[in-house]
């Protein structure tokens, strides 16, 4: 299948779920020049971040992907909440 490695994934080259997170929080920051006030919750810095409903840290790796947003922070301000909270 197209996108797939030939002799499959290599599981000694995956990345762990901190690396994961750093990955999509202050990685992107970075690239942007914004890490001063992106990235990561720090006092100081814009408040907008997503509230999960479970620790991504306590479950199995195939279970995350399917772990949805239940709270959205932009720029402190809520502007999505899940409809069974």
């Amino acid at each position: 299948e197209q996108g797939q490695p030939v002799a499959g994934w290599y599981a000694a080259e995956r990345l762990a779920l901190p690396e994961i997170i750093h990955a999509y929080t202050m990685g992107p920051a970075y690239m942007a020049g914004k890490q001063a006030v992106q990235g990561s919750i720090t006092p100081g810095k814009w408040a907008d971040l997503i509230m999960l409903p479970h620790d991504l840290f306590t479950l199995a790796p195939t279970d995350i992907p399917a772990v949805a947003p239940i709270l959205t922070l932009f720029a402190g301000e809520v502007v999505y909440t899940a409809p069974d909270l």
